[in-house]
């Protein structure tokens, strides 16, 4: 996820319910992601929105929401957390908790750069701190998750 967006990207500058679109981050099967900003709030959020010809099936529209559901259902360092759920504009969106870090791809360009496998981060990266950015609601790693969809991050939460 880059962080770079076509300028043809209509959500970009609008704003969803009190979620203000930056910029687009990525996108995967069940939606595009956005760096957005909560207006009430004032703190930057992801913002995970279905696309338009997924918004129009029930069953996609009952997988996203269960989706954000599961995720909000627990507490856990390895799932983003989930901030609101809603729709706007004829948009469903998932607004959660924005990671910082780096994803397992390019730490692994890095180290093959340097030629190069560090044991202590290499030991991390398969333990955590990972976090997945669309988590699962009981925690666990997903085996269909591309790695992409995941970070390494410096945060530390206690598991409630």
């Amino acid at each position: 996820m880059t962080g770079s967006e076509p300028a043809s990207d209509p959500l970009i500058g609008k704003s969803l319910s009190h979620f203000r679109i930056d910029a687009k981050l990525g996108e995967g099967g069940m939606g595009v992601v956005y760096r957005a900003t909560d207006e009430r709030l004032r703190r930057v959020v992801a913002l995970k929105v279905l696309p338009d010809a997924l918004a129009s099936d029930p069953e996609r529209r009952r997988r996203f929401l269960r989706e954000a559901r599961a995720a909000a259902a627990v507490t856990h360092p390895n799932i983003a957390a989930v901030y609101d759920i809603g729709e706007a504009d004829g948009h469903v969106f998932i607004a959660m908790e924005l990671l910082s870090g780096e994803t397992p791809e390019r730490l692994s360009a890095e180290w093959a750069r340097s030629r190069a496998l560090p044991v202590g981060p290499s030991a991390r990266l398969g333990r955590g701190p990972l976090h997945t950015r669309h988590g699962y609601g009981d925690g666990a790693h997903d085996p269909q998750m591309p790695p992409r969809r995941a970070s390494r991050t410096t945060r530390r939460r206690s598991v409630r």
